[in-house]
């Protein structure tokens, strides 16, 4: 779908097509457009892709196209720039750049979310770097291109637990963690947090979306040692009030929080009684 709108508004359009499926997103000074497998074409869900943009942009007129398969992210690999982002220079895969006293961190984008463009990834960064500690143990949710549990490693953490259902991520974050030379401390699941064995992390990210980090947030306390630190990204400021409740409910409070343009994050301790 290509949805003609201003970069200003890009964002908060992308997280409420993100809840309706759409899987990638390529953005342009005149539209945005956002994909979907053709599979799931239908009138309906035109129909509401329609009722989303509105709701949080206005009245725009959509225009819908069935494309070959293609690697959409070429575009974005032939226009990728370096972004600095804390102590962090995130670097397109294949770049060989100087990272000026920076932390290289080379992220290579295959239909996963993750690239450090993105004001959420930003916000989860900055939380990264502030609670991982030498040694630390990590699980980092829906992990996408794997830019977080990677800044997590390159900074000291010794074990970290990747996962995502999206099979793009498979091969794309063990692509990302192998040219970041941090094989030895990162492991990928494939799959739901079911999927995931181990607890008593000392960190654990989460840059998803409101509603999927809801559903999460029992589980990912429940997977949390006493000490350690809950990050939830992907947000926008309307939702914190919603996940703090979500959080004091199972013994969590709010530690910090940060925002960045119209998104909003935020790290979450257990209550000391």
């Amino acid at each position: 779908v290509v949805v003609p709108l201003p970069p200003d508004r890009h964002d908060v359009v992308v997280a409420f097509l993100s809840d309706l499926g759409y899987e990638a997103f390529l953005e342009s000074e005149i539209d945005l457009r956002a994909y979907i497998p053709v599979v799931r074409d239908s009138q309906a869900f035109r129909d509401a892709t329609s009722q989303a943009v509105q709701r949080v942009a206005g009245a725009h007129p959509l225009a819908f196209h069935v494309i070959p398969a293609r690697n959409w992210n070429e575009e974005w690999e032939r226009a990728a720039v370096p972004v600095v982002a804390g102590r962090f220079v995130i670097l397109p895969g294949w770049s060989e750049a100087s990272t000026s006293g920076k932390v290289p961190l080379w992220i290579a984008r295959k239909m996963s979310f993750g690239t450090g463009h993105h004001e959420s990834t930003r916000l989860a960064l900055g939380f990264v770097e502030e609670l991982v500690f030498q040694g630390a143990s990590v699980l980092d949710a829906g992990t996408g291109t794997g830019i977080l549990g990677i800044a997590a490693a390159l900074l000291g953490a010794e074990r970290v637990i990747a996962f995502d259902i999206d099979e793009w991520s498979a091969s794309n974050c063990m692509e990302n963690v192998r040219r970041n030379s941090v094989s030895d401390r990162i492991r990928f699941i494939h799959g739901d947090l079911s999927s995931v064995s181990e607890s008593d992390f000392d960190l654990i990210l989460a840059n998803i979306n409101r509603n999927t980090l809801l559903e999460l947030l029992p589980d990912l306390s429940g997977r949390l040692n006493e000490r350690g630190s809950i990050v939830l990204s992907g947000l926008l400021p309307g939702d914190r009030d919603q996940i703090i409740r979500s959080a004091e409910r199972l013994d969590l409070v709010l530690a910090d929080e940060a925002s960045e343009s119209e998104w909003w994050a935020a790290s979450l301790v257990r209550a000391r009684g």
